[in-house]
């Protein structure tokens, strides 16, 4: 017989699994937004990829993650880049009201200042 731990809630493990389930979320809902936009059915583009159309809707839906071949597949077929399904680019400012850098689903840390407790 076999134990299985699960992560106790807070811990790094399951803070990782959140993320990458949001992640997962943030991506499917990028591409849904896009097929939206151009008005593309679920079933055209699993036929694009020669998938079914339940296989491309647990994708989709953030069921399953998109694998990277796959979803260049996707943006290839709507004629995109697939890094605009990594979610929107945006500057944030920092405390002191400068700006950071680009955000999107990793942190901003470009050009963050670290200040020294020892003054």
């Amino acid at each position: 017989m076999t134990t299985v731990r699960t992560p106790e809630p807070g811990s790094i493990v399951a803070r990782r699994r959140v993320d990458l389930a949001r992640t997962k979320q943030a991506i499917a809902a990028e591409v849904r937004a896009e097929m939206a936009r151009q008005q593309v059915t679920d079933e055209i583009v699993a036929r694009s990829m020669d998938q079914t159309q339940p296989w491309f809707n647990r994708r989709k839906n953030g069921v399953v993650a998109f694998s990277g071949a796959e979803l260049a597949a996707v943006a290839a077929f709507l004629g995109v880049e697939v890094g605009q399904f990594y979610g929107r680019v945006v500057t944030v400012p920092d405390p002191d009201g400068q700006p950071v850098g680009p955000a999107g689903l990793e942190p901003a840390t470009y050009g963050l200042k670290v200040r020294s407790s020892a003054n």
